[in-house]
Parts: C-alpha cells; structure tokens; sequence
C-alpha cells in the first residue's frame, strides 16, 4: 500500500468515480470473462454516492472524454487495474484523471502494475477480487483495517 496523497481513510459521504475493469480472458484457459467482478458493488454498499463505469481493459483510452466528465463530479476516483502491463490504456487514463481529482489505484490482478501506476497515486492491491477480498478493500478505504503488506514478485522500479 502506498498513500503518498494521504487520501485514505475516505468519508463515507465522499462522491467517487468508480472504474472497474471489465475482466477477459488472456487465453484459451483462462475463464475470467465468466466471473463478475463486483468492485462497484461493494465500494457502493459503503460509499452511497458512487457512480459507477465498468470498461474492458482495452477500451479504456477511448471511454476518456465520458470519463473526464463524470470525474469532474467526484472528490475522488478509485481505478482498478488489470493487468496494465499488457492494457496500457488503463494506465493512460489512470494519468489523465489523476491531474483532476485525487485518485486511487486498485490492483485487482497482477502486481506487475505497480511499475507502471505514478508514483503520485495512491495504490492499494487486491491481487483479485474475491468477496473477502473486496470487503477488506472497502474497509480499508474506511479506516477499519490497516493497509499492509507489499507487493509478492521483485519488480525492477526502485
């Protein structure tokens, strides 16, 4: 966990964008695509006045403009990624929007999007989306819980 911003804990009674990515398969194995990721819904339950945008991965960057302006109502933005080091556009319009409201970046998949997530954003890893996991998630954004931990893999940004 990283909060350079010192964003966190958030009131419950904040506007947030939520930008959930929309999960794919990245193989012939791979079944995310069947899973739903309920991000939003749990950020919701907690935070009432969320409005909520679920993209593919690959659509991020052409979503922007409509992003742009629903950010323009919000104190703060939580992103989640998945896998950004093989979806760049997440990551561009991670950078976009962080120049007008606070943002948070939720890693929802792989810890290799940490490299590439701004040094300025305050980051928070999942590393998937479980229920349990989700729920943690949103208490963290409340305060309940502590913010610990690192990220599993050696990665090369210092």
């Amino acid at each position: 966990m990283c909060d350079p911003r010192h964003l966190l804990p958030l009131s419950p009674d904040m506007k947030l964008l939520v930008i959930s990515p929309r999960l794919s398969d990245l193989s012939e194995a791979d079944t995310s695509s069947q899973q739903e990721l309920k991000l939003a819904a749990y950020v919701k339950q907690a935070f009432p006045h969320t409005v909520c945008v679920e993209l593919a991965p690959d659509e991020a960057e052409q979503a922007l403009a409509e992003l742009r302006l629903q950010a323009a109502e919000a104190d703060v933005i939580l992103q989640g990624t998945v896998n950004a080091y093989r979806f760049p556009g997440q990551i561009a319009v991670m950078k976009e929007l962080a120049k007008m409201r606070p943002l948070i970046a939720i890693m929802l998949r792989d810890p290799y999007d940490s490299e590439l997530i701004p040094h300025d954003v305050t980051t928070l890893a999942t590393y998937a989306a479980t229920k349990q996991q989700l729920a943690t998630l949103v208490r963290q954004l409340l305060g309940e819980v502590a913010c610990m931990g690192g990220v599993p893999v050696r990665l090369a940004r210092p």
